[in-house]
């Protein structure tokens, strides 16, 4: 008797852990669900970057983020392939006139597109 009514109670739980998680819910904004919606960013446009260096705010106006430095790439998922140390990995920017600033990703606080 014991047999069957302890089958019955594992075959029931591995039938509830099998069933799908409930959906992720958006986050909200001023008490309103944000729109369920994924925006990619266009990295040929350009975009105003402001940047904290830890003493101040700092922005670098029209620049095109044209990729990393060093030989790591990233996954799909944004981790890392494989480590690196501080300095060895950096955002490459190229300013309006073509030069190029290469700086700490973390030290962008947000991108905005520009005109």
């Amino acid at each position: 008797m014991k047999a069957p009514l302890l089958l019955a109670a594992l075959s029931g739980l591995s039938l509830a852990s099998c069933s799908t998680p409930a959906p992720v819910r958006p986050p909200q904004l001023a008490g309103q669900e944000v729109p369920d919606e994924n925006i990619v960013i266009d990295f040929t446009k350009r975009y105003n970057l402001v940047c904290d260096d830890g003493t101040g705010s700092r922005t670098y106006q029209s620049c095109r983020v044209l990729g990393y430095t060093g030989d790591t790439v990233r996954d799909a998922d944004g981790s890392m392939k494989s480590g690196y140390g501080h300095f060895g990995r950096w955002l490459a920017v190229q300013l309006p006139g073509g030069r190029r600033v290469f700086m700490s990703p973390s030290s962008i606080n947000f991108l905005e597109e520009a005109q």
